[in-house]
């Protein structure tokens, strides 16, 4: 129950995961170090997803002006929807880590780096998706264009 209490000192605290992202890492964490040693896995894979997305785009020539993953801004569709990701991921990850305890033909050698891999291939699938999103939007035709006045030509 140490890192699961979403207030302190009675005030409400947003935290970039969601509840049950956080109620998983406790109940899997017997000790404070090991949660943060998980959260931290996680942020690192944040972090080195956005800067080789970033590198990656810049020697393409690609303009990555709005993408990115703002943990802070949590009210944000585009964030709500990557913390229901990031909680989804990481319910995967514990089942796996659960189901290969029974079967050692399977076993994970390096959980730490195997968290690490999900959650980096996680957060570089939605930063091409904003990046997606945003070309996309680009090419959509402009309701407020001439072409609209121009069907007003029709007979009806």
């Amino acid at each position: 129950d140490f890192l699961c209490s979403s207030t302190a000192n009675g005030l409400q605290l947003d935290f970039f995961l969601s509840k049950e992202a956080m109620e998983r890492i406790c109940s899997y964490a017997r000790t404070p170090q090991v949660a943060n040693q998980i959260i931290s896995t996680i942020l690192l894979a944040k972090n080195n997803a956005d800067k080789n997305f970033r590198k990656d785009c810049a020697e393409w020539g690609i303009d990555t002006t709005g993408v990115g993953i703002v943990f802070e801004n949590i009210d944000s569709v585009t964030d709500s929807q990557l913390k229901d990701d990031v909680s989804l991921a990481i319910r995967r990850f514990f089942n796996r880590i659960r189901s290969y305890e029974y079967d050692n033909s399977k076993q994970i050698k390096n959980v730490r780096g195997y968290l690490y891999k999900t959650m980096y291939n996680l957060f570089t699938q939605n930063l091409n998706n904003q990046l997606e999103a945003r070309e996309a939007e680009k090419h959509l035709p402009d309701n407020n264009s001439d072409s609209a006045d121009s069907d007003s030509d029709l007979p009806i």
